[in-house]
């Protein structure tokens, strides 16, 4: 598994490109990774790009990923996130992901491209703004 963050300078928004086979610890290596980036963590918006990725994951490996989220974030990054994942396996985790965290105080939503992505961080930062 390979990632790249960008963050946008006319949105601030910070898109995270994930490429190749996603492992839980992998993921979770890179998530650790990705909130000690300064450009990131001071993002409010964030998009997590899984376009050309796939994976195995199991329920169970959705489970442990929100634990290690609500254990081990600790306040670094965006709270709004969309997830881009065009692929059925991606969306329905993305779905069981997002409903975890959404109880853990973010804002989540799984779409299946980036334009979508782009619409719904554009409506939430609007929201925000109101």
């Amino acid at each position: 598994m390979m990632y790249r963050v960008d963050v946008d300078p006319a949105t601030g928004w910070a898109w995270v490109d994930i490429e190749g086979e996603i492992r839980l610890r992998d993921f979770i290596d890179a998530l650790a990774s990705v909130w000690e980036q300064p450009e990131y963590s001071g993002s409010r918006y964030t998009a997590w790009d899984f376009t050309n990725a796939h994976t195995t994951f199991y329920f169970d490996d959705v489970v442990d990923l929100s634990r290690y989220i609500a254990e081990h974030k600790n306040g670094r990054g965006p709270t709004t996130v969309a997830i881009v994942a065009p692929k059925d396996l991606e969306f329905g985790m993305g779905r069981v992901f997002a409903a975890f965290d959404e109880a853990g105080g973010y804002t989540v939503n799984v779409v299946r491209t980036r334009d979508a992505a782009a619409e719904w961080l554009q409506a939430q930062q609007a929201g925000a703004s109101a």
